[in-house]
Formats: structure tokens, sequence, C-alpha cells
């Protein structure tokens, strides 16, 4: 086990194994006390900043914007590796992002990307042959994965093959191409969807949102976990505003870029930010309450910023005998299932006792916002 994680381990002692009683400052509550302490964190902040990571799903990601509407703050689209990649002083950040741990899934189903010229070697990391199952719907792959993928390809137009595709998976089509594509996608379990994105028409902006509606189908239909990777050739998109123009689209902003050694055979994936992204934001310390949501199961900070930034950790995945969030950046995290931390050393947890003891995100969110 790693140093911090043992660190983080010690100062949560025994409250570990509360998983799923709500904690305030190591005493158990209730649901509604410990709700409430955290939207009075959130009133008393002055720049609130809602951080979604790579680790939700589309409905979770579409909560979350709704929530940030509602509640006034800033948004931003990092995986939480990337957020914080900078304390740890990594010069391409966006390669977390983009991670083996991202394409988790058997099936990776690409659309609209042309990896022969921006990024043959793509699927040499993240390719494993015999585990994933490659679906290409209107993109050009390098070979061997080209002749081995599941392909769509005909006379219609992209967003044809895309309407027919979420038909195709609520029986809802006569298209037997699309049938037999959809029944493979349902087959594979769960995987990731790598969209090629360049948005100039309103065509596009349909293409997109048929893309987000069939990453939500194959969630509701398989009951596993769908990502959806949109990327930007041109880096054309900064994070809060790829969260609200795209609401359920995440991490969002990955390009792809020439090596510095100029070997254009082997291209660097980088995120391209805005001074007003939440790398920045936590940087220059101009944000008082970080708000992560879909906190993934480990992230390493680093180091801490000059004066701790207060941080509510919203997460769904599964609790684990360990911490699930090492952030010394934080002062305060919270933990859908109740895995607590807090650094200094009094543990916070909110668990809200809701459907049948399963929190979700989107519930909790809504259940703030009302409060709000």
């Amino acid at each position: 086990m790693e140093p911090d994680c043992e660190k983080a381990k010690a100062a949560l002692g025994e409250t570990l194994q509360q998983v799923g009683v709500p904690l305030i400052a190591g005493v158990p509550t209730t649901w509604e006390r410990a709700l409430e302490e955290a939207v009075l964190r959130l009133r008393a902040s002055n720049r609130p900043l809602v951080m979604l990571t790579g680790d939700i799903s589309c409905e979770e990601a579409s909560a979350s914007v709704v929530f940030a509407q509602n509640a006034g703050t800033c948004i931003d689209t990092y995986a939480s590796r990337t957020v914080f990649a900078w304390l740890k002083g990594s010069s391409s950040p966006g390669m977390r992002a983009c991670s083996a741990e991202a394409l988790r899934g058997r099936a990776v189903v690409t659309w609209g990307v042309d990896f022969v010229r921006n990024a043959p070697r793509f699927f040499d990391r993240f390719y494993d042959a015999g585990e994933k199952r490659i679906f290409s719907i209107n993109s050009r792959l390098p070979l061997p994965w080209e002749a081995n993928a599941i392909s769509l390809n005909c006379s219609k137009t992209s967003l044809e093959l895309l309407v027919d595709l979420n038909r195709a998976l609520r029986r809802s089509t006569k298209s037997s191409s699309a049938t037999q594509f959809a029944q493979e996608l349902v087959n594979a379990g769960s995987g990731c969807i790598i969209a090629g994105v360049d948005p100039k028409t309103s065509t596009d902006a349909w293409c997109l949102a048929e893309l987000a509606q069939l990453t939500n189908n194959l969630e509701e239909i398989t009951g596993k976990l769908w990502d959806f990777f949109p990327i930007f050739p041109g880096g054309s998109t900064n994070g809060a505003q790829a969260a609200l123009e795209i609401i359920s689209g995440y991490p969002g902003g990955i390009r792809f870029i020439q090596n510095p050694e100029g070997n254009r055979s082997d291209p660097v994936v980088e995120y391209s930010p805005a001074d007003y992204t939440a790398e920045n934001l936590i940087k220059r310390q101009e944000t008082d309450l970080l708000i992560c949501i879909g906190g993934e199961s480990w992230v390493d900070a680093g180091s801490a910023p000059e004066r701790p930034i207060d941080t509510i950790v919203i997460s769904a995945s599964q609790p684990v005998h360990e911490a699930q969030v090492w952030l010394p950046a934080a002062k305060c995290c919270i933990h859908t299932h109740g895995t607590t931390l807090r650094f200094d050393g009094a543990p916070f947890s909110l668990s809200p006792m809701i459907e049948n003891n399963r929190p979700t995100i989107p519930s909790l969110l809504n259940r703030m916002a009302e409060v709000l």
C-alpha cells in the first residue's frame, strides 16, 4: 500500500468500518443533519467550483450541470487525475484523462475519428487483444484494428446511422445492420465511446446528442458503465463551456499534438485548458470550495497548495476499507457511501439513507439543490 494511503487510513481509524453511517466530526448523525452541514458549507463559500471527473455516467454529469446552474457555481469537466496533475509537475496531464482505467470496459466504440492520421499508436497503448472489441462508426482505424473491427458504414449520413442505432436499441427500426451492430454492443457489456468532435453545424450538435443518448441507452440496457469521451482534435473547447454546451459529455477538451521531438507518428495527447479551468482556479486558489463529483477510487495530489481548500467529494463508487480519496489540498471530503476523510483528523461523512440504502449522485445533488 502506498505511503499516502497509509496516512489516510491512519487518519480515518475505525471510522472506515462505518460505511453507510453519516458522520460529522466522527460522531454518527442523521443523513438530514449531514446534508444540512454540507449545504451550510456551500452557502458560506464565495467562489465554489463543481468539478466533474471521468468516473461518472452521463446521467450523473447531467445532474451535476443542473446542480451547478441552480447553485450558481462554476463547473469544469476534468478527470480528477488531470485536475491535480499540476501538483505532480506532469508535462502532459491529459494522458491521464484517457487512460487504460478509463477504457476499462470490453468495447471501444469509435465515431468520426481518423486514428490513421491523428493517433496511429493510440490502440497500441490501450488495445489488449482478446480483451477489447473495437466497434467503428464512420471512423478510420489503423491496421490490424480496422480489419478486426465491427464496422457500421453505409451510404447514410453519420446522424442517420446514430439515429438508427439508438432506434435499434429501443427495438424500433427495420435496419438489419443497425440491429446487428446494436446487439453486438449489448453483448460486449461495457465499454467506452470515443467521439471525434469538431462541432461547426447544428448537425454536428445533433450527432453529439445522439452519442450521449447512445451512452445512456447502453448503460440502461446492460446495467453496466459506459464512458463517453469526446475528442476535440484542435483543442477547440474549454472546461466549463464544454460541460454547459454538451451536458453529458466528459472529460472533454482532449487533443492530439505533435510530440516535442517532431515525430508525427507518435503524437502526444494533451488537455487544452482555458484560464478559468479547474486546474488554474485551484492552482491560483481562486476557489474556496471544491465539489468533486464522481471521485475516482484513488487520487494522489502530491502536495497541497499554500492554503487548504474545503473539498466535498461526492462519489457513488462501491465502498472499500481504505481511504477513497487522498487530496492534501482538501480540508473536508464527503463520500456518498460513508467512507470519510478530513485532513484535520476529524472525519466528516454524508451518506443518504435513501433508495434502499443505495445513494446515487443525482438524488444527492437534487436534494442539496432543494435545500439551497
